[in-house]
């Protein structure tokens, strides 16, 4: 029993100290460290949470916090605690032999919260402005059509879903390397990897797919009606996160039957062909098999 107690002491205090290396070399690099490889933080909270539980993993989270009080600024130490959480959570998830899809999900929501927060919250802390990335482009646009102006509307109309896009997508990117280079580890290490389910065999929740019809119609609704406007552009990010849910479901739905199977060439195809339509058909099943909570049914 002691000798585990202080094998448990020497790992998450040498996780710690390579947690602490990193954050150095971030101070000392700019900050530039975190900008490039944030996906390289969960990482150690995750390998200890794994073997010893989220209790321990939230003590090396507040060890961690205290150190990098005094090595790297204030709102980066708030990243890492931000992102060893998301380490904690997929720890905790993977010692309770949870599959890789819905680890790989609940990391991409985790990601997204932070991106809000950074967003929205301390976009002047972190460099993260999302407003002032939409009037630079919205300059360039300008810039370049001049020569067809009547184009112009319906092309500045594009700019701030394509960018809101653009983060969701980086966040769901960030969640999928996240997963796999802690699986290249487990193997590498000789631990127990995460078991391995189809995108199609996840029992979606009725009430998430209910809760992303509301954020896709309510941002909707009240950015044409000018309600809001000093959070436009959180209902509209809202808005996109329920509408790629729901097109998530959508397209999956195709790949959970077999007698669905010649159909799933041409579900991609009328995907990519609508997306700037926000992928109505595709949103429309989504939001089907979740109101009949289809994807509960179909896997018991």
């Amino acid at each position: 029993m002691r000798k585990n107690n202080i094998q448990q002491i020497t790992k998450g205090a040498m996780l710690s100290a390579i947690i602490g290396v990193f954050m150095l070399l971030n101070t000392m690099t700019s900050l530039t460290l975190f900008a490039i490889f944030p996906y390289l933080i969960p990482i150690p909270f995750i390998l200890y949470t794994k073997e010893y539980g989220y209790p321990q993993g939230i003590l090396m989270l507040v060890v961690v916090f205290i150190l990098g009080i005094f090595l790297t600024p204030i709102e980066q130490v708030f990243l890492v605690a931000m992102y060893g959480t998301i380490g904690i959570v997929y720890g905790d998830l993977a010692k309770r032999n949870f599959s890789d899809k819905p680890i790989i999900l609940l990391t991409f929501v985790g990601t997204i919260i932070i991106y809000a927060i950074m967003m929205f919250l301390f976009s002047s802390i972190y460099g993260f402005d999302i407003i002032g990335e939409m009037k630079q482009l919205t300059a360039l646009v300008n810039e370049m059509m001049q020569a067809r102006p009547e184009l112009l509307p319906s092309i500045q109309k594009m700019i701030r879903p394509i960018v809101l896009m653009s983060f969701v997508m980086s966040a769901f990117l960030e969640a999928i390397v996240i997963h796999y280079l802690v699986n290249i580890l487990f193997l590498f290490l000789k631990i127990k990897p995460i078991p391995k389910v189809k995108w199609s065999q996840v029992k979606y929740p009725q009430a998430l797919g209910l809760l992303a019809a509301v954020m896709a119609l309510g941002g909707l609704w009240a950015d044409q009606n000018k309600l809001l406007k000093n959070n436009s552009e959180i209902m509209l990010f809202l808005s996109i996160l329920g509408f790629v849910y729901l097109g998530f479901l959508g397209l999956i739905f195709f790949y959970s039957q077999e007698k669905l199977k010649r159909f799933r060439l041409y579900s991609i195809i009328v995907l990519l062909f609508t997306l700037d339509f926000y992928a109505p058909v595709h949103v429309g099943i989504g939001l089907f098999t979740s109101i009949t909570n289809y994807w509960r049914k179909g896997h018991e």
